[in-house]
């Protein structure tokens, strides 16, 4: 992943990197912790193909 993220800097010019992930799952927390993610806020999104409305996390990372 962090070849993706020098290159996505490098190669393509981004200058910042959005991530999300599900409230309940510290896992995927902690992975975009470790690769420098910073968290912004809580955030609602559509899970269960549209049926219910759950809680997730958005971090960005400033490239």
């Amino acid at each position: 992943m962090e070849q993706v993220i020098k290159f996505a800097k490098e190669e393509l010019g981004i200058k910042e990197i959005m991530g999300r992930c599900a409230k309940e799952n510290p896992a995927s927390r902690k992975v975009l912790e470790k690769l420098g993610f910073t968290y912004i806020k809580d955030i609602p999104y559509e899970c269960n193909r549209g049926k219910n409305i759950c809680e997730g996390k958005e971090y960005i990372l400033k490239l």
